[in-house]
């Protein structure tokens, strides 16, 4: 009865796998991608800093998604793991699917910060929020991220039971200690939940102050926003850190085989509940925030509009016979008519 059911869990865990890790990339990647389109280009969020958070949160999710996923997917559909089988690949996912998740984690916190100096009573307080501070600390988490991640680089190894581990006990004490406890979680959800809370507590105040109306339409739905992508942080990625954090301190406790394929389930479900977290941010903001919606749909009509009206031919043709003489054409004019 027991070995029916393990292959059974293992069926399920690999096709489970494959199908919503292939959804998620695919949905994933548009999210994101159209997401980081609007953040740098629409002209309301070009000059707004939360929005710049938003955006380079959105492409560090596209890199965690191209590192996380074609190698999972591919060693689904081959059986064969390139990072249990290649010490680059063990090395290389490591380090770089942990730098993209930082960044991606702290992104969200400076998102939360900035709504709450931008949307501060006190103007000392807004005069903080600057576009120069949001280059700044981003390039800051980037750094942090990359040079945090170094040990693991160097640390991660092919175990002799095949898979890609940290070999270091002291960084694994420190992950299991610090790492997944305090920096990945505690922090995070600290800040997130603090500032998102002050952050909405000063737009409740908007109205008495006296400030521009777009100006103070536009706080209040990056506030909203924040809000929503905060609350998103909180449920579907806590699940990740409860699971990550119980099988760290069931490292040396030895198990059954049907207990590991269960608690492998339960981690392949916490796996695509964190991944979802950072795929459906786009979907997200369309839901609650309707001006966000009125502003993607303009600006998406305007563009296909404007390349629609370029690409007709006969509005080539008039586009050209419109355009300026050119100043060489003109010297050669006046200098004809000088000469007669």
């Amino acid at each position: 009865m027991s070995t029916s059911l393990i292959l059974l869990i293992h069926r399920v865990s690999d096709t489970y796998e494959l199908y919503s890790y292939s959804v998620l990339l695919i949905i994933g990647m548009i999210s994101n991608f159209l997401n980081a389109t609007v953040f740098l280009t629409f002209r309301p969020f070009r000059v707004n800093q939360c929005a710049f958070y938003f955006a380079a949160e959105s492409i560090a999710n596209i890199g965690l998604f191209l590192v996380i996923f074609p190698l999972n997917i591919y060693y689904r559909i081959s059986n064969i793991d390139l990072t249990h089988v290649s010490l680059c690949w063990c090395k290389m996912e490591a380090g770089l699917s942990g730098s993209f998740g930082l960044c991606s984690l702290y992104a969200i916190c400076f998102q939360t910060i900035d709504q709450y100096l931008a949307t501060n009573p006190r103007p000392s307080f807004r005069q903080i929020s600057t576009m120069k501070l949001a280059r700044r600390s981003v390039l800051c988490i980037a750094c942090f991220a990359i040079l945090h991640n170094i040990p693991l680089i160097i640390t991660s190894e092919i175990q002799e039971s095949g898979s890609c581990s940290v070999s270091n006990d002291a960084l694994q004490t420190y992950n299991a200690v610090f790492y997944y406890p305090v920096l990945c979680t505690a922090l995070p959800l600290l800040t997130t939940i603090t500032f998102s809370f002050l952050a909405y507590r000063n737009v409740r105040r908007i109205v008495r102050r006296q400030m521009p109306v777009v100006r103070r339409r536009l706080d209040r739905q990056m506030t909203v926003m924040v809000l929503a992508r905060t609350v998103n942080l909180i449920l579907l990625g806590l699940p990740y850190v409860i699971y990550n954090i119980y099988t760290l301190n069931l490292r040396d406790i030895d198990q059954n085989q049907l207990e590991e394929v269960i608690v492998g389930l339960v981690g392949l479900l916490a796996y695509s509940l964190l991944y979802l977290n950072f795929a459906v941010n786009f979907y997200l903001f369309l839901i609650v925030s309707t001006r966000f919606r009125r502003q993607v749909k303009h600006g998406i009509m305007k563009k296909c509009c404007a390349k629609c009206y370029n690409f007709h031919p006969s509005n080539r043709r008039r586009h050209s016979r419109n355009q300026v003489v050119p100043e060489t054409a003109l010297r050669q004019v006046s200098g004809g008519v000088e000469s007669a």
